[in-house]
């Protein structure tokens, strides 16, 4: 006949083996009511709690060596359908904007940078347009609200040229920060090559606009012409 000791150390080679192959955290609470009598019942000392937790640990699969756990969370990778729409409509505001600019300044400086950006967005929007229809992404028709709150208030402002090359940083500042990002970052071959042929001529743009508003607005002849060989 087995010894007390023997038969304790059977039953705990038994759970042991149980526990991990199908022990649910449930079941092993219920496991452990029941092999503590049993253990006792065989003349053997009940564990400990310490002793249960030791030999659920060591039931525990331990993690591969160099095994990295994955971060709780991650950078997605930009939208594409947000990217065309975000894109589109700044083009068109961005049009939109300098068509008043056109109609409103008086400084040959900046009715040529108006010019500059028809042309060269009107260029972009019909690229970008390209690029969606391979992918089937909708393309907008038209600035955002806040866009066109923005473009009232281009109407009504006092000074006109300062209001204008403003909002005109603004829009260049966010655009070619979401451009440079999808070019990187983006889910889309022809969008993301569409982004870095843009991104490089926004940022043409943004320092023509700084010269502008560094050196002064001139109402004499100006240099250039804008895109292509422009010294504005």
């Amino acid at each position: 006949m087995r010894s007390p000791s023997a038969r304790n150390e059977g039953a705990a080679r038994i759970v042991a083996k149980w526990r991990a192959e199908k022990e649910t955290p449930v079941q092993r609470y219920s496991i452990s009511m029941f092999i503590i009598p049993l253990l006792a019942g065989c003349g053997g000392s009940q564990p400990d709690e310490g002793q249960v937790a030791r030999q659920s640990e060591a039931s525990t699969p331990a993690a591969p060596v160099g095994a990295t756990q994955a971060p709780l969370s991650s950078a997605a990778a930009p939208d594409a359908q947000s990217f065309v729409s975000e894109t589109g409509e700044t083009l068109l505001y961005e049009i939109a904007a300098a068509r008043i600019a056109l109609e409103r300044t008086r400084s040959n400086a900046v009715r040529d940078y108006a010019n500059m950006i028809v042309k060269a967005n009107g260029e972009a929007a019909a690229d970008l347009k390209t690029a969606a229809a391979s992918e089937r992404w909708i393309v907008p028709l038209g600035p955002d609200q806040r866009q066109k709150a923005a473009l009232a208030a281009l109407e009504k402002a006092a000074d006109f040229d300062t209001a204008y090359l403003q909002q005109q940083r603004r829009a260049h500042e966010e655009r070619l920060g979401d451009l440079r990002r999808f070019a990187t970052k983006g889910n889309s071959r022809p969008l993301a090559a569409f982004a870095a042929e843009a991104a490089a001529t926004v940022d043409r743009h943004r320092q023509i606009l700084r010269r502008i508003e560094t050196i002064g607005r001139s109402d004499g002849p100006t240099e250039g012409r804008g895109e292509n060989g422009e010294s504005l």
